[in-house]
């Protein structure tokens, strides 16, 4: 009869535990590491977009300016301002998105690598009174 032994089936029973929390742990890891790494390139692309977005701001207030001034000069429609004005609130409305969401995307990768509560000096530990 090969039977295992009591003693040696519960070093099995803890063995196979052992190996099942660590295949869990490493699951959390690798989902951790994807997570901060999206939340990185997500940072890297807002980076790229708020560059080309302050461009913009830039040009089409330089091109209100240039109508507004031809309009003054008689040379223009008060439509033309009025369009260009448009396009440069657009431009600001859409500046002003893209430092919005890559503020909340520094968070996102704050709270992804485990750094959110040391940059906002929370103390995570709980105070007296507070349970």
């Amino acid at each position: 009869d090969a039977r295992v032994p009591p003693r040696a089936q519960v070093v099995f029973q803890f063995e196979a535990r052992a190996e099942g929390q660590l295949a869990r742990a490493e699951r959390v890891r690798e989902e951790f590491v994807r997570e901060a790494a999206v939340a990185w390139s997500d940072i890297q692309a807002l980076e790229a977009q708020l560059d080309a977005q302050q461009r913009s701001y830039i040009a089409t207030r330089q091109a209100r300016d240039v109508l507004l001034e031809r309009f003054i000069s008689a040379r223009g429609t008060l439509f033309d301002v009025l369009e260009a004005e448009e396009e440069y609130f657009q431009s600001a409305v859409l500046l002003i998105q893209t430092i919005t969401e890559l503020d909340a995307a520094h968070y996102v990768l704050l709270s992804r690598t485990g750094r959110l509560l040391d940059a906002l000096a929370v103390d995570p530990t709980p105070t007296m009174g507070d349970e």
